[in-house]
């Protein structure tokens, strides 16, 4: 699925310029606003993946999107670029201290701006590839501001705490986190790529294969530490997950 961009901005002579370098570099405009209200009205229903937004519109300006933005749950994690025909550096610091991932004074050449686009964009699926890689994964790898470290590294250590419990449900990991299921799950897909069942699984094989290489307990035993009252289904999952059974990894 191509990657959605949400274009911000009063002048719709620029909001069709840069509309044009997007689509010219592969991605989709999934909408066009005037002001910060608008886009706020937008927002939920249009779910991008990067934002780009002019500082100075009437309503609502880029400064109070940003911050709104940023200090949402569910869209802290959109990398926002803001644009501003005021080049001034207070404007340059007021930008990123909203939490702003880049900032662009206008005029600038598109090609640019289509570059730190695609840059953002690798860098989420980077992210999202790190957590699957890593047998040890930590939430400031996976994120790229405060309040997403805060939520992905409560995450981990809420799944840790209860990694032997087999009745363990994505119901009690969205209660001990604090959260609604679905603002949970799209959390987790969004910085992770994965659900929350995934999520859990995910660690619960991880944990699994670090006991495998680091001690001599049997197969049955570190089913039962990772959650599974069934040791061949615990085997079915090692093999879904790693490409081989537990018996097999060291074969």
């Amino acid at each position: 699925m191509g990657k959605r961009i949400l274009i911000v901005d009063d002048a719709a002579f620029m909001r069709m310029m840069i509309k044009n370098i997007v689509v010219k570099n592969g991605y989709e405009v999934v909408g066009e606003a005037e002001n910060g209200k608008q886009a706020v009205q937008m927002y939920a229903e249009l779910k991008p993946d990067l934002v780009t937004m002019d500082i100075t519109m009437p309503e609502m300006d880029g400064i109070e999107l940003c911050n709104l933005l940023k200090n949402n749950l569910n869209t802290s994690h959109i990398p926002v670029i803001l644009l501003s025909a005021k080049a001034e550096i207070e404007n340059f610091v007021e930008g990123l201290e909203t939490g702003a991932d880049d900032y662009m004074a206008k005029p600038f050449h598109l090609p640019v701006l289509a570059a730190k686009i695609k840059s953002f964009i690798d860098n989420r699926e980077r992210l999202k590839k790190s957590f699957t890689e890593q047998l040890f994964p930590t939430a400031k790898d996976m994120t790229t501001n405060t309040a997403d470290e805060k939520f992905i590294d409560k995450a981990l250590h809420v799944v840790k705490e209860h990694i032997a419990d087999a009745d363990f449900s994505v119901e009690d990991f969205a209660r001990e986190m604090c959260v609604s299921r679905s603002i949970l799950h799209k959390k987790l897909t969004a910085i992770t790529g994965l659900s929350a069942n995934e999520f859990i699984m995910s660690l619960r094989m991880k944990k699994a294969l670090a006991l495998l290489n680091t001690n001599n307990t049997s197969i049955s035993e570190i089913a039962y530490q990772v959650g599974f009252n069934d040791p061949k289904y615990f085997s079915k999952c090692f093999k879904k997950f790693y490409g081989r059974t537990p018996s097999e990894y060291f074969g």
